[in-house]
């Protein structure tokens, strides 16, 4: 019999077991078993958890010496009511971690002093880099329809018709009464088109670093004595 009473249960304490860690069949650490039971464990908070839960014993299986493991899914058993029942005590886990309210301890000082270290916590921000999207440039070719205006030169062909005058009425009329014919070819520009490629624009591509402010925030705790003088015989020195 070990005399000390469970701060979970308030029931005592038959039996010690040391250091066990509860795990998952994924090997997900879910926290620190507090205490053992025949019905139930005590999971303090920890990975999983942010209170101390209780959960089934026939879902936990001993797979190890310091860990054993719960089947299937912990949110499944795990419950912050303590189960009704299971009058028979087993066990309590030792261990280093302490729980918000620890067991409490009586000491005759004497001449002696004894210290109790406050502590709180801070929090501590680290940057990680992940990936957050990606910027794709692509080139894709669009036509348009393009007007220009080009001058072009064509020959015509002027017939000119005069009257013969009399003193033009000698003239050689040996080609008279015979048929003639006249060829006159006629030129004009026509306009050949080509597309010549070139350069207008240049795109030129580079990742710039900017800075931001990211404000983040969490839950912290920290310690404080309070004390409980029946006697009245308690000075306090700050300093």
């Amino acid at each position: 019999m070990t005399g000390e009473t469970s701060e979970y249960t308030g029931r005592e304490i038959v039996d010690m077991v040391e250091g066990i860690d509860l795990y998952t069949t994924n090997d997900e650490k879910v926290g620190h078993i507090a205490e053992v039971s025949t019905d139930y464990i005590v999971v303090e908070e920890g990975d999983m958890f942010e209170r101390a839960m209780f959960i089934p014993r026939s879902a936990v299986q001993e797979s190890g010496e310091d860990r054993w493991t719960v089947q299937g899914d912990v949110w499944q058993y795990a419950t912050d009511q303590r189960p009704e029942g299971g009058d028979q005590y087993t066990g309590m886990a030792a261990t280093d971690e302490t729980s918000d309210v620890g067991p409490s301890r009586q000491t005759d000082l004497g001449d002696d002093t004894e210290r109790i270290q406050v502590h709180e916590e801070d929090l501590q921000a680290r940057k990680v880099s992940r990936e957050a999207g990606e910027v794709v440039v692509q080139k894709q070719v669009v036509e348009e329809v393009k007007t220009i205006d080009v001058p072009v030169m064509r020959e015509e062909v002027r017939v000119e018709r005069r009257p013969v005058t009399d003193g033009d009425q000698t003239a050689d009329a040996s080609g008279a009464f015979t048929g003639d014919t006249i060829r006159v070819p006629v030129m004009e520009e026509d306009v050949e088109v080509r597309k010549i490629p070139r350069a207008v624009e240049e795109v030129e591509i580079s990742k710039v670093r900017t800075q931001d402010t990211k404000h983040v925030e969490d839950t912290v705790r920290r310690e404080q004595v309070d004390i409980d003088d029946a006697s009245g015989r308690t000075t306090e020195d700050r300093s």
